[in-house]
């Protein structure tokens, strides 16, 4: 069953569904806020907004909410099919297509036109003997989702079929104006097509049955019939409709009994689908979304939360949204039918909020009472179904990381994709991006998340003589992740020169503390990505740190990584002048395997060089490894290069590396990288 709800919840319309309802929230929102205040039955209140506004400010309000209410129902369907034609674009990722891709905008555009058409056809009556103006009523919210979805598709395989039929169609260097004159016949060619469907279906359909009529529950007022009501008038909430407003009830039938006992915080007793999310769920995501939708929903307005499609789209909350409130009102029942609660005030208003609405309705704590113990038992409804979506949403995001971390690892990811959140490796990146940020920036307490770790760097004669500091960070959902997947996330959402900052602050920090705790100075590593010498305060920034802590800047060495070419640009020089000027050493990582190591040592004043591992773990037993090894070694040695062995794990390797001449051991046949404390122990075993 997970599994079936697994490839629901990641199906590609689902997906576009919620990405695009995710977008319009905070016009939702702002609908919300309008309907509380128009809502306030309050005098003085009403006396308060005429005096900061006027006499007439209620038609102002209503006006401004009529028109965002319409513009959020046009936004909804441009948006999800601008999200349907991301995702296609990324799916179409090729040579061929590239700068020729399907316009967002127009995939929106053709979305609302057929939105607007076939729910025009549904609402005609209703628009005829109203006046309305609505571009697409809340009744058929669902269907204006789906046929937009449906003609999007249409017009996309139409244009990319004659992309592919027409590649030399038109060749110009702006991509707005290809993609435009690309998109005319499509464009023609879809809305012909929902013309003729739409006018198909009103003629062969509708004039037989004069329009669609509301559902009505017919029969005596009894329990059977409110059960029916209550579980219809739901399920047309979850599939997209304004239950509401679809189904009649011809009893008599009390609206505020329901609203208060049933439907608290709006269809589907969302109030306690928020609770359960607030107390269980430990996705942070819906926690936010739960978190705003609490003032709406406390008032009874639940657009914010569901708007006829639960938790931006997510399948998982459809039993329970139809089936709270069916139980809820079976309590209800009970309770008025054994003389427990009484109705005794009905002139109140339906955005009564929650508690206070109950104590006024029964006048008396059992109403009270009654409504708690009707949340109490909607939120256990609501619990496991919470933490089946959690579950479902931590394997999806589990799926993601090991799909990005492999292709890290082999070299295939294209950087462009990385943060492009199209794909799910895009949307992984930016969370952990997030993640990062809110650490770096204070607005999560860094409990020992992030943090580094000290690898010793031996002498020949097995004394420690330095450490290189290494970057950690244990993630609460994925474990520890790699340094070469946080410095590519850095990179890619800006965040690589606080990172390196950081870095460089507490490593300079770490070593302050140790000069006064060991016998001997020792010498601190700090690794720098090429891009962080870009940033024209970084040389300045390790100056100021060094004077703050009061270190040595002959102990701090500054490791650049050769594997990515060192820039030429005048800010890059310049960084590295100002570095040696203060006083620190300068390295080469990763020596061997870069771009011009000599031309490196030649115009900067290089003091020490790292040989990349993959030239030592085989030098035992490959001549050809050894030899560019003894080269390395004979070249710092008449230059006054000091040399590190990297990953040295074997005394075989350092046999022959002890042959070479002195140099510097760093690898697990000494230690692997420690934490602080454990490290200056050794440290101290070793000096």
């Amino acid at each position: 069953m997970s599994t079936f709800l697994y490839k629901i919840y990641n199906s590609i319309y689902i997906k576009s569904i919620r990405r695009g309802l995710l977008k319009v929230q905070p016009i939702i929102l702002i609908n919300c806020i309008f309907i509380i205040i128009l809502n306030i039955n309050s005098d003085t209140f009403m006396n308060i907004m005429k005096v900061i506004i006027n006499d007439n400010w209620k038609n102002i309000f209503s006006n401004i909410y009529n028109s965002l209410y319409m513009l959020s129902k046009a936004l909804i369907v441009i948006s999800i099919c601008s999200e349907l034609a991301k995702i296609r674009v990324y799916e179409n990722q090729d040579i061929k297509y590239m700068g020729n891709s399907v316009s967002s905008s127009m995939v929106g555009f053709i979305g609302l036109v057929s939105a607007i058409t076939f729910t025009s056809i549904f609402t005609m009556d209703s628009v005829m003997k109203t006046g309305s103006n609505v571009i697409i009523a809340s009744n058929w919210t669902l269907l204006a989702i789906v046929v937009s979805i449906i003609f999007s598709e249409i017009y996309i395989k139409i244009y990319y079929y004659m992309l592919d039929s027409r590649k030399n169609l038109i060749n110009s260097y702006e991509r707005a104006v290809r993609q435009s004159i690309l998109a005319i016949f499509p464009l023609v060619l879809t809305i012909v097509i929902v013309i003729c469907v739409a006018f198909l279906i009103d003629t062969f359909y509708f004039s037989k049955i004069n329009g669609i009529e509301n559902i009505t529950i017919h029969g005596a007022n009894n329990f059977l019939n409110d059960i029916k009501y209550i579980f219809i008038k739901n399920a047309l909430w979850v599939i997209g409709g304004h239950g509401g407003d679809l189904i009649i009830h011809d009893q008599s039938f009390n609206r505020l009994y329901v609203d208060t006992f049933t439907n608290m915080g709006g269809a589907g007793s969302t109030i306690c689908l928020i609770i359960a999310i607030v107390l269980y769920s430990t996705n942070k995501y819906s926690k936010k979304i739960s978190v705003i939708s609490i003032i709406p929903s406390i008032f009874n307005i639940n657009e914010i939360i569901t708007y006829g499609l639960p938790i931006l789209f997510n399948p998982i909350y459809i039993v329970p949204l139809t089936l709270t409130p069916i139980v809820l009102y079976a309590i209800a029942q009970v309770a008025f039918e054994l003389g427990l609660v009484q109705i005794v005030n009905t002139n109140m208003s339906w955005t009564h909020p929650i508690l206070f609405n109950a104590y006024k309705l029964t006048g008396g704590f059992s109403g009270l009472i009654l409504q708690v113990i009707n949340i109490i038992v909607g939120i256990m409804i609501y619990t496991p179904f919470v933490k089946i979506s959690d579950n479902i949403s931590k394997r999806e995001k589990q799926e993601a990381y090991e799909q990005l971390k492999n292709k890290i690892f082999s070299g295939e990811l294209e950087k462009q994709n990385l943060s492009s959140g199209i794909d799910s490796m895009g949307e992984i990146s930016i969370f952990l991006g997030e993640e990062l940020k809110d650490i770096l920036t204070g607005r999560k307490k860094n409990e020992g998340e992030l943090y580094l770790e000290y690898q010793p760097q031996i002498s020949k004669g097995k004394k420690v003589v330095g450490v290189e500091a290494l970057l950690r960070w244990r993630q609460e959902e994925f474990g520890n992740i790699p340094p070469n997947i946080i410095i590519l996330i850095a990179e890619e959402v800006g965040l690589i020169y606080p990172l390196g900052k950081w870095i460089a602050k507490e490593a300079i920090e770490r070593l302050s503390i140790w000069d006064k705790e060991l016998e001997k100075k020792i010498d601190m590593s700090i690794n720098v990505s090429t891009k962080q010498l870009t940033d024209d305060t970084f040389a300045s920034y390790i100056k100021d740190i060094i004077k703050l802590y009061n270190v040595d800047p002959n102990n701090i060495k500054v490791e650049i990584t050769e594997s990515f070419a060192i820039g030429e640009d005048d800010v890059t020089k310049k960084q590295l002048t100002k570095l040696t000027e203060y006083g620190v050493r300068l390295a080469i990582d990763d020596f061997g395997v870069g771009y011009n190591p000599l031309l490196y040592i030649k115009k900067y004043n290089i003091d020490c060089i790292k040989i990349d591992g993959s030239l030592i773990r085989d030098i035992d037993k490959n001549e050809e490894s050894k030899s560019i090894v003894s080269s390395v070694y004979k070249l710092c040695e008449s230059t006054g290069i000091t040399v590190i062995n990297e990953f040295v794990e074997t005394e075989e390797q350092k046999t022959v590396l002890d042959e070479m001449g002195d140099g510097l051991y760093q690898g697990y046949l000494f230690s692997k990288p420690l934490k602080a404390d454990m490290c200056v122990n050794y440290i101290k075993d070793n000096i």
